[in-house]
């Protein structure tokens, strides 16, 4: 049982000197919140000791525009939500040029001979100083990744222990990851800027010896668990036991030396999977005295080729259909931090509900307990690292990026339900850091972890070396090309706006839609039949854009106080459900490897029509124009319009036929089917017009044809047509 002792706050606080900043939208956990009851759970699930105290709760203040220790504090801080919060209380910006300064007191703890006092924080942003009875105890560097500090030698004899953390945050520095944050927030992609502690601070009693870490992976053959441990203070020598239990009862135990990894056989596995996500418990423990708590999962995940030859991912050996939702994991009220344990768990109840198995951490890395319940509830995870967007190139930059990201990597590994790693988002910082040194650290990571996945680039900028070819559409998902080695997913696709009166950030500042739920559920239901068709085409995975309407950001299923469901968590279960059917198999009618019949000059007559002849046209094959998404195009065209058609046969058996209509930068195109014009759209996207049940369709051949134009003042336009039987 994990004990929770109380401490004092050094300043002495009343309940008076705390209070939320108001004018700020909040979330309905926000009330729970008070500066006596601040995330109070154990804050590092994967290794679990039963005394600990937590730090959280009200803090002294004080900012300075230089490195001189100020007088006075300015006032109390509510630890660990950001400055720039209002659950801080303060919410006021940290300047690149100012320091940040925290101190509170505790209680000297008593130490038996031997026994060491760790100071843990599990993400300071960005670099932090700490001072403990004025002696330094701690530095470090790097907003997402959580560290250690062995403050035994500066602890007082007796009284009151005082502890100061100063920290800077530049947070547009080209050499500093901070994923979206940005001192200039935009009505897009950039959100406010995080600053100094936002994530549990807790102290730990442990023998001279410990275990630092406990690393559980599943073996290949899904009838074991590989358990290794890391430790400090321990000879290599020195002997450790480990056992496995499903609940009560204890499945396998083993004995070793430090230095040697155990097998724990399992012998009737259950396996992890999100509609199961069954979880094991270790119990760990050194000859030395040092016991810990922790968890596993039996799950594998692999590429694999399916019965129809496309490239899946498979979980535990089975391939299928990874579907997920894009989170920023930002909070109106707490900012990077949830204003509770219940809200974290909340957010991937409804995930679940609203039937998606997966999840992209978008640029972000989340306190332990997020990915905590992410295994028990049984949702995978691609867990981006956060970018360093600015990154110019330079070696401290470089350096100071892969030593953040394997410091995350190091965190986050004991958690199963983390399938993929996905290191550069739309080439953000990549160019900065190097193709090849971005290639090479994915193919590290792939080589240091076999238990994952690698994404080493998701949208843009691929380099090869790893898992998957990922690109992102908007708003339609579409099929990236890819190798026939990796998987090709959907890293991002959708974000349909929708404005939610009283549920926004700053109503003053949008300009969407006022709140039409049925056309908004028209329009996401339209991009269904698009994933199908990709399915069939060997599309692995796909992920919608996004959880939660983000500051500016209207482009979710929930608002961004997590009140509303813009669409309702049944209703969006039942599109989904069908994307994890097996998919059914997809047949290219016209264009794709069939050449058409084209020319750049005006025909005459009924050219649309099956009595035309098309003989004296050339012949070539799709797409058309400027290279298109991604893929090369096959047909360069640049005069100002041309004219194309195709005679495709309908199969008796065919489900339905889908029209794709891929149009890049304003080529407006209309399209004929026998003689007869198609009401699809004009520019910029990709369209998926239902064919079967059109009057102009008919039994045998059809005629399909196009007429593109070049916009004026266009000069790259390209365009890809084809008919799809599924």
């Amino acid at each position: 049982m994990v004990v929770l002792t109380t401490l004092v706050v050094w300043s002495g606080a009343s309940a008076e000197e705390w209070k939320p900043v108001s004018g700020t939208l909040m979330t309905p956990w926000a009330k729970d919140v008070t500066q006596d009851n601040v995330l109070p759970d154990y804050p590092r699930p994967q290794l679990v000791r039963p005394q600990w105290v937590n730090l959280n709760g009200l803090w002294d203040y004080a900012v300075t525009a230089d490195a001189a220790e100020p007088q006075d504090h300015a006032g109390k801080i509510l630890v660990p939500f950001p400055i720039e919060s209002a659950l801080s209380g303060v919410g006021r910006r940290l300047e690149p040029y100012q320091v940040l300064r925290y101190r509170r007191a505790f209680p000297r703890p008593d130490l038996q001979p031997g026994e060491r006092l760790l100071l843990h924080f599990g993400a300071i942003d960005w670099h932090a100083v700490i001072t403990l009875n004025e002696r330094p105890v701690g530095e470090h560097r790097g907003g997402y990744d959580p560290f250690t500090c062995d403050v035994t030698a500066a602890l007082t004899a007796a009284g009151a222990q005082e502890l100061v953390v100063s920290v800077r945050d530049p947070t547009d520095s080209s050499d500093q990851a901070c994923g979206k944050q940005s001192l200039v927030p935009s009505n897009s992609c950039y959100y406010s800027p995080v600053s100094g502690i936002w994530q549990t601070v807790w102290l730990e009693r442990v023998p001279e010896a410990y275990i630092t870490a406990v690393q559980a992976d599943t073996a290949p053959a899904l009838d074991a668990v590989l358990v290794t441990i890391a430790t400090q203070g321990a000879r290599p020598d020195a002997r450790w036991t480990v056992r496995s239990r499903d609940g009560a009862t204890l499945v396998s135990e083993a004995e070793g030396s430090v230095a040697s990894p155990m097998r724990l056989p399992v012998a009737k596995p259950r396996l992890w999977t999100p509609q199961d996500p069954h979880l094991y418990g270790l119990e760990v423990s050194l000859t030395t005295g040092d016991r810990v708590s922790s968890y596993c999962a039996l799950r594998t995940i692999a590429v694999m080729r399916d019965e129809h030859g496309h490239q899946r991912l498979a979980l535990n050996d089975i391939p299928g259909f990874q579907f997920g939702m894009l989170d920023q994991g930002y909070w109106p009220d707490g900012l990077y931090t949830a204003p509770t344990d219940e809200a974290l768990r909340a957010d991937i109840q409804a995930m679940k509900n609203m039937g998606f198995n997966m999840v992209r951490k978008h640029i972000k890395v989340e306190s332990a307990r997020w990915y905590h319940w992410c295994d028990r509830l049984g949702l995978m995870v691609w867990q981006d690292l956060p970018s360093a967007k600015g990154l110019r190139g330079s070696a401290s930059g470089r350096a100071q990026f892969a030593q953040e990201g394997k410091a995350i990597f190091a965190a986050l590994r004991p958690f199963p339900c983390i399938v993929m790693w996905v290191l550069f988002n739309e080439g953000w910082g990549q160019g900065g850091y190097g193709l090849p040194e971005s290639k090479a650290l994915g193919e590290w990571l792939r080589e240091h972890d076999r238990s994952r996945l690698v994404n080493t680039a998701s949208g843009w900028t691929d380099v090869g070396g790893d898992h998957v070819r990922d690109m992102h559409f908007y708003p339609i998902p579409d099929m990236p090309p890819t190798d026939g080695i990796r998987a090709s997913v959907v890293g991002e696709f959708g974000g349909l706006p929708l404005y939610v009166p009283g549920h926004t950030w700053r109503p003053s500042k949008t300009t969407a839609k006022p709140f039409t739920n049925t056309a908004f559920k028209d329009r996401y239901q339209a991009l269904m039949p698009a994933l199908r068709v990709a399915q069939g085409q060997g599309l692995a995975a796909a992920v919608y854009t996004q959880l939660t309407d983000v500051e500016n950001e209207l482009n979710a299923l929930l608002s961004y106080d997590r009140v509303v469901n813009k669409c309702g968590e049944e209703w969006l279960s039942a599109q989904h459900r069908p994307l994890y059917a097996p998919p059914a198999p997809v047949t290219t009618l016209a264009g794709g490897s069939v050449p058409w019949s084209f020319t750049t000059v005006a025909p005459p007559g009924e050219w649309t029509t099956a009595a035309f002849s098309d003989v004296a046209w050339d012949k070539s094959r799709s797409p058309f124009g400027a290279n298109h998404r991604g893929a090369q195009t096959l047909t360069p065209w640049w005069t100002p319009a041309m004219w194309l058609r195709q005679t495709f046969s309908v199969p008796a058996q065919a489900e339905a036929c889908q029209i794709i209509l891929r149009l890049v930068r304003g080529a407006k195109v209309v399209v004929f089917l026998n003689g007869m014009p198609l009401p699809v759209g004009a520019v910029d996207g990709i369209e998926n017009f239902p064919l079967i049940g059109h009057p102009a369709l008919r039994p045998g051949d059809n005629v399909i044809a196009a007429e593109v134009i070049r916009e004026e003042g266009q000069s790259r336009a390209s365009f890809d047509l084809r008919v799809i039987a599924y």
